[in-house]
């Protein structure tokens, strides 16, 4: 068997050099066979193709952006987790548009509505701890933002607090996903 490589086997090299004066170090890239450097023109010719193949997959691994810069959260449920005679707890799935596609417990922003409980100001702060519902015909909202680089809390649009967790009106408004479940009168 012959030890030396293929007409067309080349290596590529990548060297760092630093100069012995106080001047820029310099990155060198080279292609060579076994019996040394390839001329210039030699070297571009056959890197031209290589390179071309490499920018292109480089270029697309770019565009997808690690894979979760476009995972949407589309819907929330809320699901009970157990109780007691007084009150039910209760916690959020959410269904993204990517995989993992189901995720439990999501992270949401718990809001209580009824007679006797205090009034929320349209602000979220997400959590996946598991909410306490009060029976008493009392209504948990879960409400978290769709996007999938929304922070972890703020300020939610008047007009879309009203129409997610006031009115329930709608499920999906301005940049959130919200779900809600009225607890019994009696548990």
């Amino acid at each position: 068997m012959d030890p030396t490589p293929p007409r067309n086997s080349y290596f590529l090299f990548l060297r760092f050099f630093v100069p012995p004066i106080a001047s820029e170090p310099k990155l060198t890239l080279g292609l060579f066979d076994r019996k040394g450097s390839l001329p210039r023109e030699a070297a571009m010719k056959e890197l031209r193709v290589p390179f071309l193949i490499l920018f292109s997959i480089v270029s697309i691994l770019g565009t997808l952006d690690c894979g979760n810069g476009n995972r949407k959260l589309q819907s929330v449920t809320i699901v009970p987790a157990g109780g007691s005679s007084a009150e039910i707890i209760l916690n959020a799935t959410g269904t993204f548009s990517t995989p993992p596609t189901t995720v439990n417990p999501a992270a949401v922003s718990w809001y209580l509505l009824g007679p006797g409980l205090p009034t929320r100001s349209a602000t979220y702060a997400l959590t996946t701890q598991a909410c306490v519902l009060p029976c008493g015909g009392n209504t948990a909202i879960a409400l978290a933002p769709s996007g999938p680089r929304a922070p972890n809390g703020g300020a939610i649009p008047n007009q879309v607090f009203q129409d997610l967790v006031i009115t329930h009106t709608t499920l999906e408004e301005g940049g959130f996903v919200a779900a809600s479940m009225v607890g019994q009168v009696s548990c």
